[in-house]
């Protein structure tokens, strides 16, 4: 994360340039995951019909200081939880309340078919006025040990 932000740093003199990362790691094992965010939208949790978002507060890489990288966003997975992540051109930060709401009342366990539905819906309601994308990981019941 370093490497890439001081990169984008020094792009940035010459050409303005920067960009947000969203970052995830899943230990399987210890039932354990971090999201560092630069400048990227939330991540949504969704666990039964609770729904909890997480959002950082860095700059888009190539607008922090050189060294900075932001404090991971750590938690715990259980069995039967969907992490959510999407572009903001899906949903505005600041106007999600459609998708935690979604998500709280969606019943199915298809991770393809949840983001299709996130998708359909972003496209309804803000169509495609920037680029849009979606990861959706599910943790099923059984799930193996790696």
């Amino acid at each position: 994360l370093k490497t890439i932000n001081a990169a984008l740093s020094l792009k940035s003199d010459d050409t303005g340039s920067f960009s947000t990362i969203d970052l995830l790691v899943l230990d399987r094992r210890q039932r354990q995951a971090a999201v560092w965010k630069y400048g990227a939208a939330p991540t949504y949790i969704k666990r039964h019909g609770t729904v909890r978002r997480l959002t950082g507060s860095a700059l888009p890489a190539g607008l922090q200081e050189v060294q900075s990288v932001p404090a991971p966003l750590r938690f715990p997975v259980e069995p039967e939880t969907f992490l959510l992540m999407v572009s903001d051109g899906v949903v505005d930060a600041a106007e999600d309340e459609w998708l935690q709401n979604l998500l709280a009342g969606w019943e199915g366990s298809d991770p393809q078919r949840l983001v299709s539905l996130v998708m359909a819906e972003s496209r309804s309601r803000v169509g495609l006025r920037d680029d849009s994308s979606a990861l959706c990981l599910y943790l099923p019941q059984a799930t193996r040990e790696v």
